[in-house]
């Protein structure tokens, strides 16, 4: 249901293309146009965390596609979701899925008028509830980095929240903050 949603809502922003949790490297392609990978909620992210989930996911995209190893690295950024916060999108997006059930069988439950709106307006709030909590929780910008060709990769970590799409928040932060450029 929230890679469902993921899918829904993330839009294209000025990326080129966006790749909601692709199954591995090899789902993304490695052309010199900016790319955004945002990650699935199995590999969340913790601030200034190296060993996460979300930048082991990462570095194995940056690093190559498929067996192959990438040639456009410079071109790909990844949104990572918090740690802390996917447990409350889990908790909304359960809550949701229940009161969804009820709400479609509510006569094998034999529920009366009252019982169904009240399942009516539960599925309701917690399908808001889960929207918003996914704008909350995908909030880690991961971004390779390098001064010179010779010198190691670093992670950059940006906090991107806002009300927008994912991927317009992410790309007007990442412009902001200089770690994207559109044109040199």
């Amino acid at each position: 249901e929230i890679i469902r949603r993921l899918r829904l809502s993330t839009g294209r922003g000025d990326f080129s293309a966006v790749h909601v949790c692709p199954a591995s490297s090899s789902d993304v392609p490695d052309d010199a146009r900016a790319r955004l990978v945002v990650l699935d909620p199995e590999k969340p992210h913790k601030r200034g965390n190296p060993d996460s989930l979300a930048l082991k996911s990462a570095r194995d995209i940056f690093e190559s596609r498929g067996t192959a190893p990438r040639v456009c690295r410079n071109a790909v950024v990844f949104l990572a979701p918090d740690e802390k916060a996917l447990i409350d999108l889990h908790q909304a997006t359960a809550h949701f899925l229940a009161w969804k059930e009820v709400d479609e069988g509510w006569e094998a439950l034999n529920l009366d008028a009252f019982q169904k709106n009240q399942a009516i307006a539960k599925r309701a709030e917690f399908d808001r509830t889960a929207e918003l909590r996914i704008a909350q929780t995908w909030i880690h910008a991961l971004c390779p980095a390098q001064s010179t060709p010779s010198e190691p990769v670093r992670w950059e970590e940006v906090k991107v929240a806002g009300n927008e799409p994912l991927a317009e928040r992410t790309f007007n932060k990442l412009r902001a903050e200089e770690l994207i450029v559109r044109s040199l």
